[in-house]
């Protein structure tokens, strides 16, 4: 089920990228990656925190970070390398097409 539902999220957005491309391409300006990658990263944290905040695990999850001051680093080390693999496949996505072969 989450894999489909992955799958089908990710077509969702594939198709509106593509569409973005386009109408940039019209306006002639140019799309460039962290343009991409900011809002879509936007629009995820933003659904994040409303779900941690509607399922009551905002105070916990902080909680538990604080608690564990070993972790923040931990969890620092993981977004940066995220960051790093995002800024790739923006670029790869504002330069070229949503599916490359």
């Amino acid at each position: 089920f989450f894999i489909m539902s992955s799958l089908f999220c990710d077509g969702i957005v594939s198709g509106l990228q593509q569409r973005l491309k386009e109408r940039c391409k019209a306006e002639k300006t140019k799309v460039r990656s962290y343009d991409l990658m900011f809002w879509t990263n936007l629009y995820m944290a933003v659904a994040s925190l409303l779900f941690a905040v509607a399922r009551s695990e905002m105070r916990e999850g902080t909680r538990f970070c604080l608690k564990n001051p070993l972790l923040a680093q931990k969890i620092l080390k993981f977004a940066l390398c995220g960051a790093l693999g995002q800024a790739c496949i923006f670029f790869t996505i504002a330069n070229f097409d949503s599916v490359v072969c």
